[in-house]
C-alpha cells in the first residue's frame, strides 16, 4: 500500500491592512506614550502630597489622574478598532 505525501501546510494570506491604517496606530500608540509618561509624573507627586499630608494637593493630583485614565481609555478603543480588522 502506498501513502499519499502529505502536503505541507500553508496559512492563509495575512490580512491587508487599509492605506493609512499603520499611520493611525502610530499616532494613537505615540499618545498612549504621552499619556502614561504624565501619568508617571502624577505618581511622583501623588507621593509628594501623601508623604506632606497635603490632602488638597492629593485632590488635585487624583482628579488628573482620573483625567489622563480617562483618555488612556479613549485611545486604548480606538487602538483596538485600528488593530481589530487586522485579524
Amino acid at each position: 500500500m502506498k501513502t499519499a505525501a502529505k502536503k505541507p501546510h500553508t496559512p492563509p494570506p495575512a490580512p491587508v491592512a487599509p492605506a493609512g491604517t499603520f499611520e493611525q496606530l502610530d499616532i494613537v500608540l505615540r499618545q498612549l506614550v504621552a499619556e502614561h509618561e504624565k501619568l508617571l509624573v502624577l505618581a511622583s507627586e501623588h507621593r509628594r502630597a501623601i508623604a506632606q499630608a497635603d490632602a488638597a494637593a492629593l485632590s488635585i493630583c487624583m482628579g488628573h489622574q482620573q483625567a489622563i485614565v480617562q483618555k488612556i481609555t479613549i485611545l486604548e478603543r480606538q487602538r483596538q478598532s485600528i488593530v481589530r480588522p487586522m485579524g
